[in-house]
């Protein structure tokens, strides 16, 4: 059965995504250490060549579609990634990034992260290809045999949307990365909060920012937010409410260093109007307390543990962040116990199940 071919889509995968590069690589990092009776085949972009893929548990192809380009990635996923299947035939192809072929002979798992495009368009990164995402999602979604989504309420969702059947959609949960700070680096930064992420509309940076705003300047806490691209979008927002003393504005940091960030950090902030947990489970897995809006999918993982704002309204998040900071260290200490990782929430789970769903569809 070794020779039973699963073609993994790699297009999307770049190291500039965020969320769903981080999906990409630790799943297959952690599939490689389990025991498989599947060959992983890799279908990548032309730019993998020059990235470190010694993680995926197999061979990778590199083919000449360059993933930058998205008229190139959509062709990549309509043409070039069937015409190869049809040339190794697969058992499985595993698309992990939204969006797969429009129709292909071989069963096909599709990894959905969230219904951006569909329930806040208005939030999109780029409303101009909010019709050409929809109109691929659609095609990807219907030509699936099985999807994995990362929280009950987006498989509602995409139910809902796509008139799926709750039956043929998995909820595999994502994890956090390991929080291992024995040989910490150093930072030049001290009790702060942390956020951080790509400076997409549906984040929220300016809400923050105008939360941050309301707070008292003597009791207004630092705040660091990393994952920015020069030139930064929120710099001339930070100048112009004049917080430049208390926002710190960080491009992608290495793992090594970011793990030292949340160790060190008082509390962890995620203002997204949308699903956006990982962050959040990193915190959890650091065991710091958690200031983040009050959607159902952050209500699904937290629980009642959290200090919950709405999103859209600066006010909220101002009193969340006050309420944060009256609490007493003792009961933060306590909260910090109780918000400890579920077992569930571990890239080991979430590769065993990801493997359980594989399996069910080649039967």
């Amino acid at each position: 059965m070794k020779n039973n071919i699963v073609l993994v889509d790699l297009l999307a995968y770049t190291e500039k995504k965020g969320g769903t590069d981080v999906y990409i690589k630790n799943l297959y990092k952690h599939i490689s250490g389990l025991d498989f009776n599947f060959n992983f085949l890799g279908f990548a972009s032309h730019e993998s060549k020059k990235l470190d893929m010694s993680w995926f548990p197999g061979e990778i192809f590199y083919s000449s579609i360059k993933s930058e380009n998205k008229l190139s990635w959509s062709i990549g996923e309509i043409i070039s990634l069937p015409q190869f299947a049809r040339r190794i035939k697969p058992v499985l192809i595993h698309c992990p990034a939204n969006l797969g072929p429009f129709y292909t002979s071989f069963p096909t798992l599709l990894t959905v992260h969230d219904s951006l495009y569909w329930s806040n368009s208005d939030l999109a990164p780029n409303r101009l290809l909010v019709p050409a995402v929809r109109f691929l999602q659609k095609f990807a979604v219907h030509n699936a045999k099985k999807i994995i989504t990362s929280t009950k309420y987006s498989a509602k969702e995409i139910s809902k949307i796509h008139c799926v059947d709750l039956a043929d959609i998995a909820v595999v949960y994502l994890a956090a990365t390991e929080n291992s700070c024995s040989d910490p680096v150093k930072i030049s930064y001290s009790n702060y909060l942390l956020a951080g992420g790509n400076r997409f509309k549906h984040k929220n940076w300016e809400g923050l920012l105008k939360g941050l705003k309301l707070i008292d300047p003597s009791i207004r806490p630092k705040t660091i937010i990393t994952g920015g691209r020069s030139p930064d979008p929120l710099v001339q927002l930070v100048n112009s409410m004049g917080l430049q003393k208390d926002v710190v504005l960080l491009d992608w940091v290495p793992e090594a260093e970011m793990n030292s960030l949340y160790f060190n950090s008082n509390a962890v902030i995620v203002p997204s109007h949308t699903e956006s947990y990982l962050p959040m489970l990193q915190a959890l897995n650091f065991g710091k307390p958690l200031i983040i809006s009050g959607i159902p999918p952050h209500k699904e993982i937290a629980g009642e543990k959290a200090f919950y704002f709405d999103s859209y309204s600066p006010n909220s998040i101002a009193e969340a962040i006050l309420s944060y900071l009256k609490v007493s260290k003792t009961n933060l200490r306590e909260t910090r116990k109780e918000l400890s990782v579920k077992d569930n929430f571990s890239w080991k789970n979430t590769a065993i199940q990801t493997l359980s769903v594989m399996e069910s569809i080649i039967g």
